[in-house]
C-alpha cells in the first residue's frame, strides 16, 4: 500500500500596499490567540477542591483556531450613525474609500430603519491554483459580545477568480452611536473546505496592475449587469474543459 502526502492549498495574497502587508498582514488563525484566551484559567474548583477545566479545554473551539487564515483591519475607522438612521464614516487611511450598498439590495432581509450597509473593500485578493471553496465567517472569539455590526458568512471559491477579501458588514443603525474600528483587530476568518494543509504567500504588487488583480473577480469584465459572476465562472469552466491537459 502506499500512501501519499496530501499536497498543501497554496493561497496567493496580493495587495498594492507595502505598509498593510507588514503592519496587518493576513495571516493563520493559530497566530490570533485572542488575549482573553491567553489570560484565562485553565481550570476552577468546584465546591473548593474539584478542578473543572474552563473554556479553554474546548475542543470545537480549539479546533476552529486551528483552520484557515484571518483577515485584520487595515485602517482605524469611526461610523457616525445619526438619530434618523443616516450614516457617515471616516477612515484613518486616505488611499481606499468603503462603500454603502444601496437598501433596495438587501431589504427583502433587513429592515432598512434598523440596519445599514457598511463595506471596506479593495485591499486584498486571493487566488488558488485548486478549486477551493472557502467559509467566510465573523472571528467570534476575537471580538467583544453584543457589538452594533455583524459579518454576514458566505462561500468563496478561489480559483475561478482573484476573490476581493471586501469586508461586508451590517451595522445597526436604529439609534444615534458611534461605531469604531481598529486597525490590526481581525474581522473576518476564511475556513477552507478541505481537509489540505494551507500555505500563505503574500505579493505586494504594483498599484498601477491592481485592477487586474482586484477586479479579475469572474464577474469584474464580462460586461453583464446581472449576474455576472456565474456567467463568469462558466465560461472559464467551459474553457478549462476544452484544455487538452485539463483533468478533474
Amino acid at each position: 500500500m502506499f500512501w501519499f502526502k496530501k499536497k498543501d492549498i497554496v493561497v496567493d495574497l496580493f495587495t498594492p500596499f507595502e505598509t498593510v502587508a507588514e503592519e496587518y498582514p493576513i495571516d493563520y488563525t493559530r497566530k490570533f490567540t485572542p488575549n482573553w484566551f491567553k489570560k484565562g484559567a485553565n481550570s476552577y474548583l468546584v465546591d473548593d477542591y474539584v478542578p473543572h477545566p474552563t473554556v479553554k479545554s474546548c475542543a470545537g473551539m480549539l479546533d476552529l483556531w486551528t483552520k484557515g487564515f484571518i483577515v485584520p483591519l487595515w485602517t482605524d475607522c469611526k461610523i457616525n450613525v445619526k438619530e434618523n438612521g443616516d450614516y457617515e464614516w471616516q477612515t484613518a487611511d486616505h488611499r481606499q474609500t468603503p462603500v454603502a450598498h444601496n437598501s433596495q439590495q438587501w431589504d427583502m432581509f433587513a429592515d432598512p430603519n434598523k440596519y445599514g450597509h457598511f463595506k471596506f473593500n479593495d485591499c486584498w485578493s486571493f487566488k488558488t491554483k485548486q478549486n477551493v471553496d472557502w467559509y467566510w465567517t465573523e472571528p467570534y472569539w476575537h471580538q467583544a459580545l453584543g457589538l452594533p455590526y455583524t459579518t454576514p458568512p458566505a462561500i468563496l471559491n478561489s480559483k475561478y477568480s482573484h476573490v476581493a477579501l471586501n469586508i461586508q458588514l451590517m451595522l445597526e443603525t436604529d439609534k444615534k452611536r458611534v461605531i469604531e474600528f481598529t486597525a490590526g483587530q481581525p474581522m473576518a476568518q476564511m475556513i477552507p473546505l478541505s481537509d489540505h494543509n494551507i500555505k500563505l504567500k503574500t505579493h505586494v504588487v504594483d498599484y498601477k496592475d491592481w485592477g487586474k488583480y482586484s477586479n479579475e473577480a469572474v464577474g469584474g469584465g464580462i460586461g453583464k449587469f446581472l449576474n455576472g459572476y456565474k456567467t463568469g465562472q462558466k465560461i472559464m469552466k467551459n474553457k478549462e474543459k476544452k484544455c487538452p491537459f485539463h483533468f478533474k
